[in-house]
């Protein structure tokens, strides 16, 4: 509830007494890892939603955070990485497509309007050569 509420330094105070209590809840991590992150933290973050992988190596959520942590460090491709296995282990995590394509987009990928001009460019230019030939 703190994190939701901004409160940042007290919800990461509590994951510690949580993971002190309990050292191996995957969740803590992660959750710390976001509050972290969110404090702009990314070197700190990441260690965090390492831990919660080692802890729980399907955890597709923490992939996807790790991923966002990685592409704030410049990490891109290893950013792509972490969103191709979060997709991989939910092919229903919509969040992790939304976050490789921002990476992909970064990394110099075809943006959307590039890719719809390009089809328009495409079409003009077949209609032009079926008007020329028929």
């Amino acid at each position: 509830a703190k994190q939701d509420l901004g409160q940042y330094i007290d919800a990461i105070a509590d994951y510690d007494e949580a993971i002190r209590i309990h050292p191996d809840f995957a969740d803590a991590f992660n959750n710390r890892g976001i509050a972290k992150k969110a404090l702009g933290q990314y070197k700190e973050a990441l260690a965090d939603y390492n831990e919660a992988i080692k802890l729980k190596p399907n955890y597709e959520v923490a992939f996807d955070n790790r991923g966002n942590a990685k592409r704030a460090l410049g990490q891109y491709k290893e950013a792509l990485a972490d969103y191709d296995k979060a997709i991989l282990l939910d092919p229903d995590h919509a969040l992790a497509y939304n976050n490789r394509g921002d990476a992909k987009q970064t990394l110099g990928g075809i943006s959307m309007l590039s890719l719809i001009m390009i089809r328009r460019w495409r079409y003009l230019y077949h209609s032009l050569t079926v008007s020329k030939t028929g």
